[in-house]
């Protein structure tokens, strides 16, 4: 806005997966795999997958050792996932697949990061969606012995073609923002 300051800008926060041509959006940040070959995306950042818990919850309901664990424990699912309580560990190039009771799912990370801080559960995210907290120490990571899904994060936009100086700006100004 500092660098732009004619330019107004219209922020949405929403974990569903948008029409960008049909709902007429310049541009959208997708995390994970791009299915619309019709779209242009530029690759911004990466994140690692973590699987984190409060101190609090940890204490009360003690350390998962292994993912099989788990299944004992109170999990919150990300609700937009086609099988949210499928979660997928790698250990020594070993796939494990752990199929967890959700006592809570959610279509939100933000509202994910909420419930764990508060002691609710268990949940499995993208990191740079909970760094703060496990910077303060609100949030620990867990398993990490564990390797986990990678998350790759992208601008989204209709097409190159007719590509505005805006949306252009934008998107340059991202992709500089996290390299």
């Amino acid at each position: 806005m500092h660098r732009y300051p004619d330019v107004k800008l219209e922020v949405e926060f929403n974990d569903r997966l948008i029409d960008v041509v049909a709902e007429g959006y310049d541009v959208v940040i997708r995390v994970g795999e791009i299915k619309d070959s019709n779209l242009v995306a530029r690759k911004f950042t990466s994140s690692r997958g973590v699987v984190v818990a409060s101190p609090d919850y940890l204490k009360r309901k003690g350390y998962p050792k292994q993912a099989e664990d788990l299944v004992q424990h109170d999990c919150i699912a990300y609700s937009l996932l086609a099988t949210p309580n499928q979660w997928s560990f790698y250990k020594d190039g070993v796939h494990t697949n752990v199929t967890v009771d959700p006592r809570a799912m959610c279509n939100s990370s933000i509202i994910e990061v909420a419930m764990v801080v508060k002691g609710i559960g268990i949940t499995r995210l993208p990191l740079f969606t909970c760094e703060k907290e496990v910077a303060s120490g609100d949030l620990k990571i867990i398993l990490e012995d564990y390797d986990q899904m990678k998350f790759d994060v992208y601008a989204v936009y209709p097409h190159r073609q007719y590509l505005t100086a805006k949306v252009r700006a934008f998107v340059d100004f991202v992709v500089d923002a996290f390299n």
